[in-house]
Parts: structure tokens; sequence; C-alpha cells
């Protein structure tokens, strides 16, 4: 809310945004950074929900996923 207010007092440039690790956690992050820089691309693109933009961006697999010690995660 306050992007989107500062956005509509001082225009689009309002923020400058910096992170070492900006995907820490989920695919979801790098879709709440975008959110939050550049909503108006998001929109003229025609990506308003997280799923239409996932379904662009995204690609779903199905792995096993590895343990930082190399085998098997059991979590």
């Amino acid at each position: 809310m306050k992007l989107d207010y500062l956005r509509s007092q001082h225009g689009e440039r309002v923020v400058t945004m910096a992170t070492a690790t900006p995907i820490a956690n989920s695919v979801t992050e790098a879709y709440v950074m975008q959110r939050y820089l550049r909503p108006d691309l998001l929109e003229n693109a025609g990506l308003r929900v997280f799923d239409q933009w996932a379904a662009t961006f995204g690609k779903t697999v199905s792995e096993i996923e590895v343990a930082p010690t190399g085998g098997k995660n059991s979590g």
C-alpha cells in the first residue's frame, strides 16, 4: 500500500530494493518482488494473480529433492 501511495504521489520510480538472496525459499518470492517493483508491467501483460504469472514463467517438475548431504530428503 505504501508503494501504491508513493507512486500515486510521485510517479512510477519511487523505490530501490536490494537483496543478497532474492529467491531464498520459493518461486513465489520472485513474483512478490515483481509485484513490488513493477506492478505496471504485470498488469500490462495481463498477469494479475500468481497462478497466471506461474503459468507464464514457471515449469512444473516432479523429482526427488536431494538433501544437502547428498541423500534423499526425508522431509
